[in-house]
């Protein structure tokens, strides 16, 4: 081995496990004192205390990456995917355990053609652990060698996720925005957004008509469906009592797509009581509320099945504060049905608007966007989703496959033990 493979073989490895202090130290000094004797050509002697230490720390992240390494680079094929499926099993949210097994996959001949299908699996996996490995590269301090891996991963990812897109979309001229559109968390090659303050951060359609709050009469079925206020407010003020009406916290716990909101994940300040959820109606929503989902019928409501993927009534607490963010896609507009109105404001990129009760306000959630509730008294709107007015019957099917399709891909993902 080279004067080099020091930092090789330990891949100056990014995990974020922490040893237990009584063993780190000694640990340490072991893959170093292994590493001098490989260095200085004891090949067999290395590599088997190297297995030997695997023995004695059979759970040690760091431990099974090292021994994954020099299994790697010694030509021990088997062991080493052995080994590097291990540090998956033993952590699976270890990156640098899923950029190791899937460029050993992707680049030896010698690796059984079925277990190929595994790289890409590997590699998006590691993108959605460590997106920053490949946004940031030139920030992370990598070996030289987990730096080629990881430009590995990216240019093979970038073939991956342009073919998902392209086999959903198709490849006709009645679809050719949709086949153009990115997918800002997975598009690895570099692109611009039409605009600074415009900016979604899930799918972007950089040819369709951008109009921060639309004008409402853009939308013929506006004016009937906010005759229908007086049913729906009276819908929702009439089950407030009810105890099956739970609120949620609008952001989740685990909510991490904008470090702005992180404020408010979890937090009982800004609340959703869902008539539709990830395409789902609540158990509850044609019970109390048939007047509301009834005039919702007449609306373009966009989803990725039948259903709407999402309508709630929005609740902002007093004096709560939802800071400037970037919504997740501009091919679908956010619609606000104000119903309990004591003021506030809502402003997008450079545009506001307050809200009134018993009227609509049409934006684009993509373009930077804040609200206010400045009062007293708590604000509710009805809150849903249609599609952009741009887009054509066979363009919304085109989006529909795309999202679709992606996410039977990312559900499928399984990396073998």
């Amino acid at each position: 081995m080279s004067g080099n493979s020091n930092k090789d073989l330990r891949g100056k490895q990014a995990s974020s496990t922490t040893l237990r202090p009584n063993n780190a130290q000694d640990i340490k000094y072991e893959i170093d004192r292994i590493t001098q004797l490989l260095n200085s050509n004891e090949i067999e002697n290395g590599l088997r205390q190297t297995r030997e230490l695997v023995k004695q720390h059979a759970t040690n992240i760091e431990v099974l990456n090292f021994w994954g390494n020099v299994e790697e680079q010694l030509g021990s094929l088997d062991e080493a995917i052995k080994a590097h499926r291990k540090s998956i099993q033993v952590k699976p949210d270890s990156p640098i355990s899923y950029l190791n097994l899937g460029y050993l996959l992707a680049t030896s001949s010698k690796v059984d053609p079925v277990l190929k299908q595994e790289v890409d699996y590997c590699f998006s996996l590691l993108l959605d652990l460590a997106p920053a490995w490949f946004f940031q590269l030139h920030e992370q301090n990598f070996s030289s060698l987990v730096k080629q891996k990881v430009v590995y991963a990216g240019r093979r990812l970038v073939q991956l996720f342009d073919t998902l897109h392209i086999e959903a979309v198709g490849d006709s001229s009645n679809t050719i925005r949709v086949k153009n559109a990115v997918w800002p968390q997975t598009h690895l090659k570099p692109f611009t957004y039409n605009y600074e303050s415009q900016k979604p951060h899930l799918f972007y359609v950089p040819e369709l008509k951008a109009i921060p709050i639309w004008p409402l009469r853009e939308f013929l079925w506006a004016n009937e469906f906010m005759a229908q206020y007086p049913s729906i407010a009276e819908e929702f003020h009439s089950t407030q009592t009810l105890e099956e009406m739970q609120t949620r916290p609008y952001l989740d716990t685990h909510f991490g797509a904008n470090s702005d909101l992180e404020e408010l994940a979890g937090q009982s300040s800004w609340t959703a009581l869902d008539l539709y959820k990830e395409g789902k109606r609540s158990p509850f929503a044609e019970k109390y509320f048939p007047k509301t989902l009834k005039a919702l019928e007449a609306l373009p409501l966009s989803g990725r099945g039948e259903r709407p993927d999402e309508v709630f009534f929005s609740i902002l607490q007093p004096g709560q504060e939802i800071p400037p963010h970037f919504g997740l896609s501009n091919h679908s507009l956010t619609v606000h049905l104000g119903i309990d109105i004591p003021g506030g404001e809502l402003t997008v990129a450079d545009e506001h608007y307050c809200w009134k009760e018993a009227e609509l306000v049409v934006f684009d959630d993509s373009f930077l966007h804040s609200a206010i509730n400045d009062t007293e008294k708590v604000r509710v709107v009805l809150l849903f989703s249609i599609w952009h007015p741009d887009l054509s019957d066979k363009e919304i099917l085109a989006i529909k496959r795309a999202f679709n399709y992606r996410q039977s891909w990312l559900e499928q993902r399984y990396v073998g033990s």
